[in-house]
């Protein structure tokens, strides 16, 4: 028993140690993009005194906080040391928030029409699961009938079930042959979506997004990213912060990884002064749009706080979500993806607050406690 326990905790420490060295490089390389990128933060002289606090406070999972972090990112938190260093949470905060043995099922948008209300999301079509052919109820379809399946329809959506970040989403317009066709002239056949897309991906309708939100771009469908969190302690849902993503000028997706830029959103569903693209630079106008000397409300905030509570609702094996949410052409909000993994504390923390406010300290000691019990998979990469 005492081999088994030893050999146990061998293999434990290190896929924890190849994980962490696998995501340090990673990060790495993008905080010295940010720095490099930034003249102001470059050449910003860091507190000491502040730079120890913060890495004595995260270091308590064994492992110092990357300062590259801090010099990234202080300046835009005001030198808080709440300041969230993706390193250390994406090793150890995450795991224990999203449990890895789940992530696979819910991070998969074939999985959401299985434990989601259907009227929740775009329309879906068509689905590919592990190869298997499937129409949005999940009901198998024969490959001579998939071009049925589109009957009255002229715009259709493409998108990779797995994969996150707007990778591989790709518009299809029936042309005036009556054939459905990329921006590439790709034809969409089972045989294309196959090379393309291997075995999981899902085709949807091409949602009309609602007047307010087509004013930013309407070339792609501009999502809120709404930060979600299930409090460890008490169980009760909290939106951490809220940011509308904005595609650049004729873009077809608005992730910031892609190329768009992105707003911070207060409670009460105001945006900011300024847009902020994934290296932290800041515009106040974008697209033509003057956001330092306008005022822009999301209409029925209230309403889109409501809907990320009731998906957090139907998850309750996590306790971190990042939901993609569109509003369509009534006013209706429809849920584009929710992320459990790869949390994207930089959208919230370019926007002047440490991604988990006042849950910090909460959950340093819960994820330290918790990272005991753990038994973790080898990640090879961050995406």
């Amino acid at each position: 028993m005492k081999i088994r326990t030893f050999l146990s905790k061998l293999v434990r420490n290190y896929l924890i140690n190849k994980r962490y060295k696998t995501n340090r490089m990673f990060f790495i390389n993008y905080f010295k993009h940010i720095i490099s990128s930034n003249p102001d933060i470059a050449k910003n002289d860091i507190n000491s005194k502040k730079v120890n606090v913060w890495m004595n406070k995260w270091g308590v999972f064994g492992h110092n906080p990357l300062k590259y972090g801090w010099k990234a990112f202080h300046s835009y938190v005001d030198d808080n040391v709440n300041l969230v260093p993706n390193d250390i949470a994406r090793n150890f905060i995450e795991p224990i928030l999203t449990p890895e043995e789940y992530q696979p099922f819910y991070n998969d948008k074939n999985s959401f029409g299985m434990f989601l209300d259907k009227e929740w999301m775009p329309k879906t079509y068509f689905r590919s699961m592990k190869g298997m052919l499937y129409n949005g109820d999940y009901e198998a379809v024969q490959r001579e009938d998939f071009a049925s399946l589109f009957d009255g329809i002229d715009e259709l959506v493409v998108k990779p079930a797995k994969d996150m970040g707007g990778k591989g989403v790709t518009l299809f317009v029936r042309n005036e042959n009556g054939v459905f066709v990329d921006d590439k002239n790709n034809e969409l056949t089972l045989s294309y979506l196959g090379n393309t897309y291997k075995t999981e991906y899902l085709i949807q309708e091409c949602m009309k997004q609602s007047e307010f939100m087509a004013q930013f771009n309407p070339s792609s469908v501009n999502t809120l990213r709404v930060a979600v969190y299930r409090d460890v302690k008490t169980g009760k849902l909290d939106i951490l912060g809220a940011v509308i993503r904005i595609g650049g000028k004729g873009s077809f997706v608005d992730n910031a990884c892609s190329g768009g830029s992105f707003i911070s959103i207060d409670k009460n569903g105001k945006l900011g002064r300024y847009a902020c693209n994934t290296m932290g630079h800041k515009q106040s106008t974008y697209n033509y749009i003057d956001f330092e000397n306008n005022e822009f409300i999301i209409p029925d905030f209230d309403k889109i706080k409501t809907f990320v509570y009731n998906v957090a609702q139907r998850m309750p094996h996590m306790n971190l979500f990042a939901n993609d949410v569109a509003i369509d052409k009534n006013g209706n909000p429809k849920l584009i993806e929710v992320n459990t993994t790869m949390f994207s504390y930089w959208l919230y923390q370019f926007n002047g607050q440490p991604a988990f406010r006042e849950y910090t300290d909460d959950l340093i000691e819960y994820c330290l406690k918790e990272n005991k019990k753990i038994r973790p998979h080898l990640i090879l990469k961050y995406n």
